[in-house]
């Protein structure tokens, strides 16, 4: 009896956990990535946001969905609904957008009979629905979008699992900057496509359309159209671009190690932020452009951990594309959670007849203000050490310190005093501590 007691107990426990792991993943698959977040702010501004595509964000993209982001992109941007004309060629659907995409070129079923909408699509059958709604849109449009491509020179380190009849048209969506590689010059064509970065392809597409569209009185002979950068990160789950650093140290990212510019336009980034709700560093712009990341210790010093980054980059004439990336942050397993800032001057004034009372604000004010650590908890931040080197006799108390110069001093002298902060790193829940060096200018 008590044997099958248990045995009850086990399966209602695992029926449990398994029914909060499927909200879980549904949880996750329902949320929109950090990177997508302006990307679909965008995305519905323009209309192209439609049924089906504001859910399940990190599932992979069917072939159907995808479809019908393609037509409702191309209705958008002729500003009138497209008018089938002809029978349904397919047994397997009868969605309207599937035979408008037929009627246009732009797909073709998996068989003369079948277009097997629920398929997940491939990146090569996407780059080739991409470029042949591009042509149509260079057909119907004061466009010339795919005109004259420079895609001879393009290589990729997996081309050969590129399918012939997908080739020309994967480097031509990659010439116009509408996919992306996945890093180490791969493309991944026979990878899928979640429903988040399908969105913000078409959105780069239909934003393509507008930036290179000719007015009537201009040469239909003279194109004035610029290309947006191209992310050299895949972007979206997983396969970034990959920073090294060690814990506690700085790193410097340019623009050129995230993007090229097909005109050899100069870039710029125009923000940049960490996607974790407690990341494990400070990442900023420098006043020169680039991006400055700043890893934090970490409390284990055993494992590496990676903080993505979300970056958006600009040519100047283009709207910015998102560019995500990764800071992967090695543990030093040799030193401990200390850190030295050593801020010159960081000085006080005294005679040897004379006592001060140092406050941890007045330390900061003069050289510490802004630095990560501090403004990290500034209510967790604590004085636990006060060391002289030679000159003085130390009082230490959490918030401030005495400092009182040897009787014993007969001309002028400059005393160091290493003071040991504190703090509570809230997010990661570890403390952390750094050692700052205070002058103490000593006159007789």
């Amino acid at each position: 009896m008590k044997t099958k007691y248990l045995l009850l107990v086990s399966i209602i426990i695992t029926l449990i956990i398994g029914q909060f792991s499927i909200a879980f993943a549904f949880d996750d698959a329902d949320q929109l990535s950090p990177w997508a977040e302006k990307e679909y702010e965008e995305a519905r501004s323009l209309n192209l946001v439609i049924d089906g595509t504001d859910e399940n964000y990190r599932a992979n993209i069917t072939r159907g969905l995808f479809c019908k982001l393609i037509v409702n992109m191309i209705e958008e941007r002729m500003g009138k609904s497209l008018v089938i004309t002809i029978e349904n060629p397919f047994s397997d659907t009868d969605e309207e957008d599937i035979i408008k995409a037929y009627q246009l070129g732009v797909v073709n079923g998996t068989s003369e009979t079948t277009f097997n909408p629920e398929k997940e699509i491939t990146r090569q059958e996407m780059a080739i629905m991409l470029i042949k709604a591009a042509n149509k849109l260079d057909e119907l449009t004061a466009t010339k979008i795919t005109v004259d491509l420079p895609i001879a020179d393009i290589e990729f380190n997996d081309e050969d699992e590129i399918s012939d009849w997908a080739l020309e048209y994967v480097k031509k969506a990659y010439a116009i900057g509408i996919l992306g590689g996945v890093g180490d010059n791969k493309i991944n064509p026979l990878g899928f496509a979640t429903t988040e970065q399908s969105v913000a392809l078409v959105k780069r597409l239909f934003n393509l359309t507008i930036a290179t569209e000719l007015s009537p009185e201009n040469d239909p002979e003279i194109t004035i159209s610029n290309f947006p950068p191209v992310s050299l990160s895949k972007g979206g789950e997983g396969d970034f671009l990959d920073f090294t650093v060690q814990e506690q140290t700085q790193i410097i990212i340019n623009t050129s190690d995230l993007a090229t510019d097909r005109e050899n336009d100069p870039l710029s980034f125009v923000s940049v932020e960490c996607t974790l709700t407690n990341p494990y560093g400070i990442v900023t712009l420098t006043p020169a452009g680039e991006i400055s990341y700043i890893s934090s210790d970490i409390i284990d010093n055993i494992k590496p951990v990676r903080e993505p980054i979300m970056s958006y980059i600009t040519d100047g004439i283009n709207d910015p594309i998102p560019v995500v990336f990764s800071i992967l942050i090695e543990a030093d397993q040799s030193s401990p959670n200390i850190m030295t800032h050593v801020v010159e001057p960081i000085g006080f004034e005294l005679t040897k007849k004379e006592t001060l009372v140092i406050t941890k604000d007045d330390i900061i004010n003069q050289g510490l203000a802004g630095d990560p650590r501090v403004t990290l908890n500034p209510q967790g931040l604590r004085i636990t050490e006060v060391v002289s080197d030679t000159y003085g006799r130390i009082f230490p108390d959490q918030n401030d310190f005495t400092y009182t110069p040897d009787e014993s001093i007969t001309s002028p002298i400059k005393d160091r005093v290493t003071v040991t902060f504190t703090t509570k790193d809230l997010f990661h829940n570890r403390f952390i501590y750094f050692d700052v060096i205070v002058y103490f200018d000593i006159t007789v």
